[in-house]
């Protein structure tokens, strides 16, 4: 081979012939100057328009040395990374405003269906008027009926307890024991309840013409009946109270009996 017809590669310096369309050493294009002035037109528009497919092309078609390969690989690599990387974010996280304002609903929700639940457990502890409802073991109690009076008659009506202020709540009850053993009632396990949660002691009566419970025990099968007196406000209506018996026993509930 003439040395005419040997020329020395552009990138890789080593000698090949100068008829060779691509270095058979580095794959650089050794073409004619008519098509080495068509190929940067043909890229510049590949790139612009078709330049992922121009790519593709001009690797198949050996346009490329080996440096220009390894940056267009990268650069696949590195395009595949952002689109997956921008693909995984979905959903755009609310604004601090707007969480807060779906917290405050949330906790808004949940304090509503709190207060439901509580006030139907309340509701559901509450015995009805007229109905028999456990207060301790063995024994029940029966709210007979609810009223009011300004006084209390003794002595068949000679002399008169009065209240010191507003009047006199009267609850007449019954009491059953179904156990085998004596059971001991005292005063202060009953409470009177209003609607706003405040509560009335009992009030002692003593040798007053009626039944009034103070201190009193109920053998085994046996029962008792008689009044409760609470001193409420003039104003108060007694069937919006509730009954309350809680005794001194740690493991019983207090128990509630509704007066209307």
């Amino acid at each position: 081979m003439s040395e005419s017809n040997i020329i020395k590669c552009p990138d890789c310096g080593k000698e090949i012939s100068a008829k060779a369309q691509n270095c058979p050493n580095c794959g650089r294009p050794l073409n004619s100057a008519a098509k080495k002035k068509g190929k940067p037109i043909l890229t510049v528009i590949l790139l612009i328009f078709l330049w992922p497919i121009g790519l593709i092309v001009m690797w198949a078609t050996n346009t490329f040395n080996k440096t220009a390969r390894i940056i267009i690989t990268l650069l696949f690599i590195a395009v595949a990374a952002v689109f997956f990387t921008s693909g995984t974010k979905t959903e755009k996280a609310p604004d601090n405003g707007t969480q807060a304002v779906a917290e405050d609903k949330t906790e808004e929700a949940s304090a509503t269906e709190n207060a439901e639940e509580t006030a139907s457990s309340e509701a559901a502890k509450n015995i009805a008027f007229g109905s028999e409802g456990t207060i301790a073991d063995g024994l029940s109690l029966i709210v007979n009926n609810a009223a009011e009076a300004n006084s209390i008659s003794e002595a068949g009506g000679y002399v008169t307890y009065e209240p010191d202020s507003g009047k006199y709540a009267i609850i007449n009850v019954t009491i059953k024991n179904t156990s085998k053993t004596s059971k001991s009632l005292l005063l202060n396990y009953f409470n009177l309840i209003d609607s706003s949660g405040a509560k009335y002691a009992a009030t002692v009566i003593i040798g007053a013409d009626e039944k009034y419970l103070t201190a009193d025990s109920v053998n085994p099968n046996m029962d008792i009946s008689g009044n409760l007196v609470f001193e409420v406000p003039s104003n108060a209506v007694i069937s919006d109270f509730m009954l309350e018996y809680s005794d001194f026993d740690i493991f019983s509930e207090a128990q509630h009996f509704s007066l209307k």
